[in-house]
């Protein structure tokens, strides 16, 4: 039987901060909408979604565990938003109004319930700059309890019809598919063939577990913990 888990959802429509291109916009006024359609769909279904932030309420004090770690208070954590690789670490970076929140960084996450990570955003990893998964997570700070990261091998693109990924990958999970499978087939299914690159890492002490978690975590069957050591990653792509 599925299990009913607790979902958290956050986006950034606004940013307030100087780019070295001053054409370049920042501003996405669509991110509220794959993560509200996710919470809706998952919501009906008996789940309960935990908290909801966006813009100013998004406050790296609240996940960076300066304050406290808000993101491992639920299973699930859906984030929409622009994401960059750092230039000097290459680590993950997810852009919040005013400043960048690294989840690989101070306590990082999945250290209390945090099982599956979806960045809707650009850059959770960029292969055809060589930064895979073990380039990016490595040196992470990742806790036991997360199993798997969901997001984009470089550009994420955003629209109002691109959003309706959120929606369908909660329809996806509902239906019995893995997180995995779930997430990929979503964004295929609702953007132009090539357009981007869905990308779902599985998390483990080797990289066999890495892949049997992406073979079998689904609502039906939540993953266990890893020895949260040296984490190992596994790389699934669309076929």
């Amino acid at each position: 039987m599925a299990q009913k888990i607790k979902i958290g959802v956050m986006w950034c429509t606004q940013f307030k901060r100087h780019t070295l291109n001053p054409f370049r916009k920042l501003d996405l006024p669509e991110a509220y909408r794959p993560a509200s359609l996710f919470a809706s769909r998952m919501r009906d279904d008996g789940h309960r979604v935990e908290f909801l932030f966006c813009d100013e309420l998004l406050r790296v004090s609240d996940f960076d565990g300066n304050k406290r770690t808000l993101a491992d208070t639920v299973e699930l954590l859906y984030l929409v938003s622009h994401g960059e690789l750092d230039q000097s670490t290459s680590s993950f970076e997810a852009l919040l109004k005013r400043v960048n929140w690294q989840p690989g960084g101070n306590k990082g996450i999945g250290h209390s319930s945090l099982v599956v990570a979806v960045f809707d955003t650009c850059h959770l990893i960029d292969s055809r700059k060589g930064k895979n998964s073990q380039a990016v997570w490595g040196s992470a700070r990742l806790g036991p309890k997360l199993r798997l990261l969901l997001g984009f091998d470089g550009i994420g693109p955003m629209n109002y019809d691109l959003a309706q990924r959120g929606f369908a990958f909660a329809d996806n999970l509902i239906a019995g598919k893995t997180f995995a499978s779930a997430w990929l087939q979503a964004v295929n299914s609702t953007q132009p063939p090539d357009s981007a690159k869905p990308v779902a890492l599985g998390i483990g002490d080797s990289a066999q577990v890495a892949k049997s978690v992406l073979d079998t975590a689904s609502l039906v069957q939540m993953p266990g913990t890893w020895t949260g050591a040296t984490p190992y990653f596994s790389e699934r792509f669309l076929p």
